[in-house]
Parts: structure tokens; C-alpha cells; sequence
């Protein structure tokens, strides 16, 4: 069947840097940024089956920008990332999941 995926949430966040660590770098001399600014995005795989989409792949992504400052600009991290075995035909799932990491990561 056909497959889409979905951007389900896309929100902005920031990670807030601890004091503790703070501490550490200022110590060392190395400035710090007190904030990292990112995007929030769940993204979602459907398959298109019997008339119904049908969800068989998830993950949830940290996506810093150029503005962020470094050592996180223009990074990402994928905090959450999971598939049910939905997917048809079996034999295709390992590439189908392998390409849709290899075209999240070259966007």
C-alpha cells in the first residue's frame, strides 16, 4: 500500500543549561551558552492498508539550527525512535526502515 509520512508535532523548545556545568566550562575558561534552542518533532510512518492508514514507524527528534548556539548547531538527535512489524511485504521492512532514517538525516 502507500506509504505517507507525517509530521505530527513540531514544537519549539530549549534545553536550559544546569549550573553545575556552567560552573565546569567557566572554569576552564571556554565560554557556555546558558540555552540551546531546538525544534521538537514527531515524525510518523503510515502504510495505506485495507482502507486504513496504518502506523508501523516512530520517532521523536531534537533538531538544533544554525542559530543554536555550538556545540549543538545544526545537529540533531534522535531521542525516541521505534516500528511495530506492520509493514508490507515483510521481506522490504530492514530497507524501508533503513531509507526512512538515511532521508530524515540527508533533509
Amino acid at each position: 500500500g502507500e506509504i505517507s509520512v507525517r509530521v505530527l508535532s513540531i514544537r519549539d523548545k530549549q534545553v536550559d543549561v544546569k549550573e553545575r556545568m556552567m560552573q565546569h566550562y567557566t572554569e576552564q575558561g571556554d565560554p557556555f551558552p546558558a540555552v540551546f534552542p531546538y525544534k521538537a518533532k514527531a515524525v510518523f510512518v503510515f502504510q495505506r492498508t485495507n482502507n486504513a492508514d496504518v502506523c508501523f514507524f516512530g520517532m521523536h527528534t531534537q533538531e538544533y539550527g544554525s542559530d543554536c548556539p555550538e556545540p549543538n548547531a545544526r545537529r540533531v538527535y534522535i531521542g525516541y525512535l521505534d516500528s511495530v512489524k506492520f509493514f508490507h511485504p515483510k521481506y522490504l521492512r530492514t530497507s524501508v526502515y533503513h531509507e526512512l532514517l538515511i532521508a530524515y538525516l540527508e533533509y
